[in-house]
């Protein structure tokens, strides 16, 4: 059989061209000269490729192929134009384009990709999942529905919510091994199940003989591995007792995350999707959300600090920090220190009294780094003067905090506090300094133009620069020799080594839900242009110490469309998401010798990158030191490894995370009992018998520490649920229970 190609441009010279190449006697070759006369023969006939020229008069030729994919969506396609422009390429995508080709180009790419088109096009018609695209289309719809329900409050919804229910079912049957196609069946069921056992009239309808055949099969109370996730998934929506002996076969039930971890997975995406309207000033859809999450946690201190400052009511820091006390001294530290940043936010008394508190807190947790933090931060909001020796052991401790982050997330009122002490070009503040600049030399000339920095404060800036080795760029170089005073314009140094400006530090967070911050501005969801740029960040962020190779990329990301040419027009539009407003020459993802990378040279950080490298130090490390590398591993885990991915290659990554944040709890758990600090020894043990009840040596440890606390008649009733909880207990737990019932005497 012949295969059939349409040549679709305005340009008869152009239209010829293309046919002198592709002439062949296996292809019969048609022509069309714009938009409708091209949508006639595509609705007479059906064609394997089409050629379309982006410039057509009238209907250009991005949206006459948009217009023939709606019609026939397994038709090849190659884009030409005569540019490439970021705009362009996007439109490509969005209409469905293949190759996309800038013209001129020699015969061999026209040839190479019309093949591959070809190729794309037969496998699309012959393929074993003809309903591919329609069943995806029905999981983002489902997705989208079940996001809605979920915030609406809906009554009697499954528990922890409809969108979370679909993706851990999709999860476990990804952990059973099972084909692309039935996971997309079992989430698809599972969704639509669970919407239709809510409570009264159901929200939506649901057409059950339009379903995929799969999907009928599974709502039929099919057999097999499938159908025993979703009969799963739901017996957990409804809060069944899913570990009923012989009722799930062992094996499933090892691959979800028990209930409270499960229920914290859809609390944190909630959470980051707050914090993301906050930062980007929806305010009134923040207080939604955040009101939500109080109705469903009311004792969590974070909620709380942040509808304090949304709702301007200082009242709810106390309330927070009431919370906290509850969770164990760590979290009382935390939150004094967020409550002291609020208070002074609001102009509300107090915030003085809750550095304070922090700082004798941290002191008692050994934490020097954050101590020193509280206590900076105590002088700045009183306005008073630390002796000199003070503030130089200070910023020798914040040298050499093993949290870059915490300090980062602090640098607007840190960086001028520190620069107003004169004398402290002598010591390592420098150091933080050149950090601060580097990261975002941008918004500290800025800060500096609102007059936000106090006169002490831009002098000693001015002193320092010199002491420097670089300076990236010369914005605030410059601001300085603009100064209104003439003592600061004075103190600027005329040799200092002026370097390449810098864009703002790129920040990742990849442990719980993927954000990302320029500086302190966080990427919206809507930036990333296409999920599949978001994916393909996230994969090579993640993946920094290699290069990937064009044939992995396309693996990973195209198996749908394989191309190198969809290939490129993917990471032109990650770039595109990527770059800086202001820096159009920025770019994050270099090509080097045939393969793609994260480029390295630009300021980032990435949590996984410093969770990783501080448990490697973690385990080289004993004592105090040790114990601030493995807090460091804990105060960046904010959930599982891009919990809200569901990729193959996230798997393995995300189970070292786990074991990785157990060490780190256990070795705390273990080290805080020896070294005297029960009280943090019992808030390690607690949040380890959450996530794993069956853990003897948690419920040792949480035993143990009560008992050091004196919390006797505690430790007993912890004994006893101990006993319950654990199906052998040991001769540790045994022990345990005797010191306990031997305190009482």
């Amino acid at each position: 059989m012949r295969e059939r190609i349409l040549v679709l441009s305005a340009d008869a010279h152009l239209r010829q061209w293309l046919v002198d190449i592709l002439r062949s006697p296996q292809v019969l070759l048609e022509t069309a000269a714009n938009g409708p006369s091209g949508l006639s023969l595509v609705a007479d006939r059906e064609f394997d490729v089409l050629l379309v020229d982006a410039e057509l008069p009238g209907m250009d030729g991005l949206e006459t192929l948009s217009r023939v994919k709606t019609h026939a969506p397994r038709t090849g396609s190659v884009v030409l134009a005569r540019k490439q422009s970021e705009e362009l390429l996007l439109r490509s995508m969005r209409a469905g384009g293949g190759d996309f080709l800038r013209i001129p180009c020699n015969p061999e790419e026209i040839a190479r990709a019309v093949e591959r088109q070809m190729k794309l096009s037969l496998r699309q018609r012959q393929g074993p999942d003809r309903s591919q695209g329609s069943r995806r289309t029905l999981v983002r719809a489902f997705h989208s529905i079940c996001l809605s329900l979920d915030l609406q409050g809906v009554p009697g919804r499954p528990l922890p919510g409809l969108q979370p229910l679909g993706v851990l079912a999709r999860q476990v049957a990804l952990g059973l091994n099972l084909s692309e196609t039935a996971r997309e069946e079992v989430q698809l069921a599972t969704w639509i199940q669970a919407i239709c056992d809510l409570p009264g009239e159901a929200p939506i309808t649901i057409d059950w003989e339009e379903l995929p055949a799969g999907v009928q099969a599974l709502l039929e109370q099919g057999e097999g591995p499938a159908a025993q996730v979703v009969q799963l998934a739901l017996a957990l929506g409804r809060g069944d007792d899913i570990y009923e002996k012989g009722r799930f076969d062992p094996a499933m039930l090892e691959l979800i995350p028990k209930g409270p971890q499960f229920k914290q997975v859809q609390r944190r995406a909630q959470l980051s999707r707050a914090r993301a309207l906050q930062d980007s000033g929806q305010n009134m859809e923040a207080v939604y959300l955040f009101e939500q999450l109080l109705k469903a946690e009311p004792n969590s201190p974070e909620v709380l600090l942040s509808l304090a400052r949304l709702h301007r009511r200082p009242e709810l820091v106390q309330q927070a920090l009431s919370c906290s006390q509850k969770a164990g001294s760590w979290i009382t530290a935390e939150t004094c220190f967020e409550g002291g940043l609020v208070l002074h936010e609001l102009n509300a008394p107090g915030a003085e009294n809750l550095f304070s508190r922090s700082s004798r807190l941290y002191g008692d947790l050994r934490s020097r780094h954050r101590q020193a933090l509280a206590l900076l931060a105590q002088e700045w909001v009183a306005g008073t003067k630390l002796p000199a020796e003070v503030v130089r052991a200070a910023v020798e401790d914040l040298c050499s905090c093993p949290e870059p982050e915490l300090l980062s997330a602090q640098a607007d009122w840190l960086a001028p506090k520190l620069l107003a002490y004169p004398g402290l070009e002598n010591t390592e503040a420098p150091r933080l300094i050149q950090r601060f600049l580097e990261e975002d030399s941008s918004r500290i000339a800025s800060e500096i133009r609102r007059a936000s920095w106090s006169l002490d404060a831009r002098k000693g800036l001015a002193r320092i620069l010199g002491g420097l080795p670089w300076v990236p760029g010369r914005e605030v170089l410059e601001v300085l020799e603009k100064d209104h005073s003439e003592e600061v314009r004075a103190a600027v140094p005329a040799d200092i080594h002026v370097g390449s400006a810098l864009p703002p530090i790129l920040r990742i967070h990849a442990l719980g839900p993927l954000e990302v911050y320029q500086g302190r501005r966080r990427l919206a969801n809507n930036a990333w242009r296409t999920q599949r740029a978001r994916r393909l960040v996230a994969y090579l962020a993640t993946h920094w110490q290699e290069a990937h190779s064009e044939e992995t990329l396309i693996d990973l990301f195209l198996a749908d469309s394989p191309s190198p040419v969809r290939l490129q027009q993917l990471l032109e539009v990650a770039r595109a998401s990527l770059r800086p407003p202001g820096w159009q020459d920025v770019n994050y993802l270099l090509w080097e010798d045939g393969k793609l990378r994260f480029n390295l040279q630009l300021p980032r950080w990435v949590d996984v990158e410093q969770s990783e490298q501080s448990f490697a130090r973690a385990r080289q490390s004993q004592g105090e030191q040790a114990a601030d590398l493995y807090r460091r591993v804990l105060a960046v885990d904010h959930g599982d490894f891009l919990e809200d991915f569901e990729e193959e290659w996230v798997i393995p990554i995300r189970l070292r995370q786990r074991e990785q944040s157990l060490v780190a709890r256990f070795w705390l758990a273990r080290w805080s009992l020896e070294a005297g600090r029960p009280a943090e020894t019992l808030e390690h043990a607690q949040w380890l018998l959450e996530t794993n009840p069956n853990s003897e040596e948690a419920w040792v440890l949480s035993m143990d520490s009560l008992l050091a606390l004196n919390r006797i008649e505690e430790a007993l009733r912890t004994s006893e649920r101990a006993k319950k909880a654990v199906p052998a207990p040991g001769t540790a737990l045994k022990e345990a229970h005797r010191r306990a019932v031997a305190s009482l005497s």
